[in-house]
């Protein structure tokens, strides 16, 4: 079959590999569709979470369940899936309370074990996820960064008729916009310096857009979402939230941040890390797609083949007309 596989850094390699094999408590699935997330770009761009080449990447899919182990429950061929991609120990104190997210060994498929960029992927179906057949398998591929969103909402504590600034819009940025919305009924801006992100958040909702951090009025926000993962960002986020509020940062950082804590210290601002979710959040992530409450659809900018992977992630990280990039594995080229 053929597999999207990361061979170094911004070395990706179209590769032929061999079928896998499913054991007794596993499903082989073949994947619909699969999302290019912005930690897919970390890997590609700077080698980093210790992937170690060749690893076939991604964690976001939907899938079709082809075949299951015989000790495998609650699925059968046929079925609509996706993927709780998080591979855990599940013995520490936070896998036993249910809290995988924050297991101290924690790493994904796509950086630890063979990836959804590929025909066929192999997970313990104790790791999938069931949808009803009446979801688009498009949809259901924006399960899992939705449950980003899930986890990120309920952490910021946005208050109902808040004002919510969002900075950086990208895919995780756009969901918590929405989702923050339908569920607060909120007023949100949203701040990034790339246009045509702003007209999709236009699109999706968003109350008001700029592309300056420094045009928004200090502390006039009640929550921020940090999601850019920049040096600046982050200290225009203190900035930018009132006094007792929080900033929720759900960006990953290549580089070290550094600011000055002060205006955090003098105005007793909230800081919120969120490391991707609970497995409940998955399930409401689900929940909320089987029952169509949100229109994500504006997000998905390009469908590709797989063969079109490099140029995908070429495309994402040079900031062009892309925002959700959603390749086919089994699209005919």
């Amino acid at each position: 079959m053929k597999a999207l596989r990361y061979h170094g850094v911004q070395d990706l390699r179209l590769d032929e590999v061999p079928t896998p094999t499913y054991g007794a408590d596993e499903a082989l699935v073949r994947v619909r569709y699969a999302g290019i997330c912005g930690s897919d770009l970390h890997v590609f761009g700077k080698g980093m979470f210790g992937i170690v080449p060749p690893m076939t990447m991604g964690h976001e899919f939907s899938g079709i369940i082809e075949a299951v182990g015989d000790q495998a429950t609650g699925l059968r061929p046929g079925d609509l899936v996706v993927g709780d991609p998080r591979v855990v120990c599940g013995r520490c104190e936070w896998c036993r309370s249910g809290h995988e997210n924050l297991c101290p060994s924690l790493g994904f498929i796509g950086e630890v074990r063979p990836g959804s960029f590929a025909q066929l992927i192999v997970l313990p179906a104790a790791r999938l996820l069931r949808v009803k057949s009446h979801v688009d398998p498009l949809k259901a591929a924006l399960i899992e960064p939705l449950a980003v969103a899930v986890h990120t909402v309920k952490l910021a504590s946005i208050p109902s008729g808040a004002t919510l600034g969002v900075v950086g819009a990208g895919p995780i940025g756009l969901l918590c916009m929405k989702l923050a919305k339908a569920q607060h009924s909120c007023r949100v801006i949203v701040v990034d310096p790339r246009v045509s992100r702003l007209e999709i958040a236009r699109q999706l909702g968003a109350d008001q857009t700029s592309c300056s951090l420094a045009e928004m009025k200090p502390s006039s926000a009640d929550v921020v979402i940090e999601a850019a993962g920049k040096d600046l960002v982050f200290a225009g986020a203190i900035t930018w939230v009132k006094p007792r509020g929080t900033v929720a940062l759900v960006a990953i950082y290549e580089n070290p941040a550094t600011f000055d804590p002060t205006d955090a210290v003098a105005k007793e601002v909230i800081l919120q890390g969120v490391n991707c979710y609970d497995r409940s959040d998955l399930e409401e992530a689900v929940y909320l797609t089987e029952r169509d409450v949100l229109d994500l659809t504006p997000l998905v900018s390009h469908i590709l083949p797989l063969d079109k992977g490099p140029e995908a992630f070429t495309r994402l990280l040079g900031g062009r007309d892309a925002c959700k990039i959603l390749l086919a594995p089994n699209l005919d080229p």
